[in-house]
């Protein structure tokens, strides 16, 4: 690889604003509906693909994020938290309408620290598990192979393959789960390309996407994802098992984070920002042609920088 060019990742994938609130559950009589009120909310960057672009440029890697949003105050704040961040969003397709949203609320009881469950289970007292709820507004982004012939996802297609065209062998592409059947050509093209594929499953995609995992590098699941990977009729060429606290497994390798022990339990148990920012930075290691040992490191270190900053935040792009 020639030294004065930077190692790139490019980024195939959804890109959103999160609103997230915890409420505190008001005292009511039996039978009726729970009343919430809100206690704290924040603003923050989302997206499977969004989160990891971050991941990737933080890690050090040439970043391109090739996604679809609104040209709402909302699409042009997640592009301002990703510009500051250092990734290149000339390939993101801003057009008319909604960026897409997801709307998230959590009890207090989220925020509790693994020493405190773990002080709890040897006093054989329990908490309650954490309550949550997740709304998406899709917005205006293609989601399923159904939209592939539409004028919006050949457009982001467009913009996403000149973006492949500037990569060279041994560069890397992160794409999410939910994208693949639309970014089927895109998929091929970075195969015959001789680019590194990564694949962030989580969630795993639906089935009509599943045979695509072939064409994957690494394909990185959590746990669930692996059982259902197992019963997919295609194989990516390794796997990467992320299990939050419990570690990841890369095709015998086992890795373990490291650990803070006053983050939030529910944080140490792999949510969905911190399993995207994994991606980021193990797509950053791997253009960097760096060995799976040290990847892997990486990669944790990006999984644990993410969680301890927070019920539902990275360390990008949190505001009001």
């Amino acid at each position: 690889m020639a030294a004065d060019r930077q190692d790139r990742v490019l980024v195939c994938g959804a890109l959103a604003v999160e609103y997230g609130c915890s409420t505190l559950a008001l005292p009511t009589s039996p039978g009726r509906a729970p009343v919430h009120v809100v206690s704290s909310e924040q603003r923050t960057l989302g997206g499977a693909a969004a989160l990891g672009a971050a991941a990737a440029a933080r890690a050090g890697a040439r970043t391109t994020l090739s996604a679809v949003c609104g040209d709402d105050a909302d699409g042009l704040w997640c592009l301002s938290c990703l510009d500051s961040a250092g990734v290149d969003t000339s390939a993101v397709l801003s057009v008319p309408g909604p960026t897409m949203e997801r709307l998230l609320r959590w009890s207090p009881n989220a925020q509790q620290t693994l020493d405190e469950r773990l002080l709890a289970d040897s006093l054989l007292e329990s908490y309650p598990e954490p309550e949550e709820e997740t709304i998406i507004r899709p917005g205006i982004v293609p989601m399923s192979p159904q939209d592939l012939d539409s004028p919006l996802a050949q457009e982001w297609l467009t913009q996403a393959r000149n973006a492949l065209a500037e990569c060279q062998p041994g560069d890397v592409l992160l794409i999410e789960g939910l994208m693949l059947g639309v970014g089927r050509s895109l998929l091929e093209a970075a195969y015959d390309a001789d680019l590194q594929i990564v694949g962030d499953l989580r969630p795993f995609p639906a089935l009509t996407a599943s045979t695509l995992v072939e064409r994957l590098d690494v394909a990185v699941v959590d746990p669930d994802g692996a059982g259902l990977l197992a019963d997919s009729p295609a194989a990516p060429a390794s796997t990467l098992i992320l299990a939050g606290a419990g570690g990841a497994w890369w095709d015998g390798l086992q890795v373990q984070p490291p650990l803070d022990p006053w983050a939030p339990a529910t944080i140490l148990a792999a949510p969905e920002p911190a399993h995207h920012a994994f991606c980021g930075a193990l797509a950053a290691a791997l253009a960097a042609g760096v060995d799976r040992p040290e990847a892997l490191d990486t990669a944790l270190g990006a999984w644990a920088a993410a969680a301890a900053g927070g019920r539902h935040r990275c360390d990008l792009g949190a505001g009001s």
